[in-house]
């Protein structure tokens, strides 16, 4: 019985001391990581503190304390208010009512320009909103289709441009390889097949970019019915698939399909 006691009193001791070495490891562990991160010139932190408890402006660029701030004042004037709003989406499946695809630009903000909730959209961003062919398209775009359309029963697809767009720009006066590699590889396929793009002798070279904005839009469509967890969806009628292009001083322009042309939502 004493022996018995004794390696009953043995096993706390055993179980703190490999929990110690497991807690000293991720310290390690972290400060390792910690210390990359700064050779590269992020923000330095000690591992039970946080950007609130330093003070932010002290620790971060202002740009980046800008952001901070904000998320305060986000808590403060929304999160105080929708408690349970937020905690009725935290604790359910998400639903949302449509996906949009759009662009990256940060001048474009779905959630903002549809008056859209947390929870109504289902979002993927990009530069120039591309959907690559399905046969050798981005696994991003890819796995968002298929998550939005099979998982989430989204029945609603936006692709939405924008006029003024980068991406739509670079393809019609081409990207510098060596300088920007991934841009140029990620547009080729679209400027290839965007026919405004490529017209020669064109005198109004801004209406050029807004109808090769347009045109964009048309063929990211064409290439989303391709995709194998849209097309039967697409025959049975059960997904509706909306071309958009938004004007960045705030209008917005719907494709008619009995008019062939981008309409002016009012």
């Amino acid at each position: 019985m004493r022996a018995g006691a004794t390696i009953e009193s043995d096993r706390p001791s055993c179980a703190s001391n490999q929990a110690t070495r497991r807690s000293t490891t991720r310290r390690d562990d972290w400060i390792a990581r910690r210390d990359r991160c700064h050779d590269v010139g992020l923000p330095r932190l000690e591992p039970s503190r946080t950007a609130g408890d330093l003070g932010g402006s002290a620790l971060y660029p202002a740009e980046v304390h800008k952001l901070l701030a904000g998320h305060a004042t986000f808590r403060r004037e929304f999160v105080a208010g929708s408690k349970e709003f937020l905690e009725r989406l935290a604790s359910a499946h998400q639903s949302p009512a449509a996906m949009l695809i759009g662009c990256a630009d940060s001048r474009v903000v779905p959630e903002l320009l549809t008056s859209s909730a947390p929870g109504d959209l289902f979002v993927i961003r990009n530069v120039a909103n591309l959907v690559p062919h399905a046969e050798h398209g981005s696994r991003s775009v890819g796995s968002a289709l298929e998550y939005a359309l099979g998982a989430l029963h989204v029945r609603h697809v936006v692709v939405c441009g924008h006029y003024g767009c980068g991406g739509v720009k670079a393809m019609i006066d081409g990207v510098d390889r060596q300088a920007m590699p991934n841009l140029a590889q990620w547009i080729e396929q679209a400027a290839a097949q965007n026919a405004v793009a490529h017209e020669e002798g064109v005198a109004d070279r801004e209406a050029q970019w807004q109808r090769a904005v347009e045109e964009n839009v048309l063929d990211q469509i064409a290439h989303l019915t391709g995709y194998p967890c849209a097309r039967p969806l697409l025959e049975s009628g059960e997904l509706t698939i909306h071309g958009w292009v938004y004007d960045l001083r705030g209008d917005l322009f719907v494709y008619d399909d009995d008019r062939a042309a981008f309409v002016h939502n009012t």
